[in-house]
């Protein structure tokens, strides 16, 4: 039986290949707008993106740079996505002597190293970014506004600390909560479709697709409602959940209970419904 940890490392080098094609696409997105920025040569456009025109050239790029993060992470998500779905119905990937379960966990496992991995890079080149902006334009205070921040950040208590922390959790748990739900959609019109008596199905794969988004989004809303009132009714109570313990909060606790949820589902739907294909 091949390892766990082999395969995750193998799969993670597929999805790694994608991670450096969405940097060089936000890195020519960067430098085209930053010349129309700069230039001032096109400003329909500049306030298309988004970036407003009052201000200094490098607080205009520095919110460029942010924007343009955001966007390749939402597009870098997407191609690991597609990439992780081929895996786990392809035939190929089947073969290997390990279950599919262990398939599956290993491509959630992986989205979350992926997404960390362009994180990390993203936030290096962010500060690269900066750096020279206060090069070129003596006004800019970013490294002092930094340092100020940095300052601020260690001299907090340990609670205080982990309370900012908070938003990283949340970011492993969004991508493993969407993962899983995205994959529970597929899964189920996939098994619906494949016991109708129907020759084009896409169209039928689609719209199971949708009513199941819009269905997971109006319980999610509901149900976020109830345990929000539920869970700090009790929080108020309980010192060291309210004080030592305040990134876990409720909607950490709801990402983290839907991935397993939609994850145990979508492990059952690979074992007992799902057929592979060569590719």
């Amino acid at each position: 039986m091949i390892k766990f940890r082999t395969l995750s490392k193998r799969m993670f080098l597929q999805k790694w290949q994608l991670a450096h094609f969405t940097l060089v696409l936000q890195l020519l997105a960067i430098i085209f707008c930053s010349i129309m920025i700069a230039t001032r040569s096109n400003s329909d456009f500049i306030s298309w993106i988004g970036i407003a025109q009052e201000g200094s050239i490098a607080s205009s790029i520095s919110a460029l740079l942010v924007q343009t993060t955001i966007l390749a992470d939402m597009i870098f998500f997407a191609l690991i996505y597609i990439k992780g779905l081929r895996m786990l119905l392809s035939q190929t990937w089947h073969l290997l002597p390990i279950s599919s379960s262990k398939l599956y966990l290993a491509n959630l496992l992986t989205n979350v190293l992926s997404c960390a991995y362009i994180f990390v890079i993203q936030i290096i080149g962010v500060l690269a970014g900066e750096f020279i902006l206060s090069l070129v334009d003596k006004k800019y205070q970013f490294w002092q506004f930094l340092g100020e921040n940095f300052q601020s950040f260690t001299s907090q208590s340990s609670a205080a600390i982990m309370d900012d922390l908070a938003p990283f959790i949340f970011l492993i748990l969004i991508v493993l909560f969407l993962t899983s739900f995205v994959d529970f959609t597929n899964f189920s019109s996939r098994v619906v479709t494949d016991f109708l008596p129907l020759k084009n199905i896409k169209w039928v794969r689609w719209a199971i697709n949708v009513i199941l988004v819009i269905i997971g989004m109006y319980l999610f809303m509901k149900l976020d409602t109830y345990f929000g009132r539920m869970y700090y009714s009790q929080a108020s109570k309980l010192n060291y959940i309210a004080q030592n313990l305040r990134f876990v909060n409720i909607s950490n606790l709801e990402l983290l209970f839907g991935t397993i949820i939609f994850g145990g589902i979508d492990i059952y739907l690979i074992n007992r419904y799902l057929e592979t294909r060569i590719k």
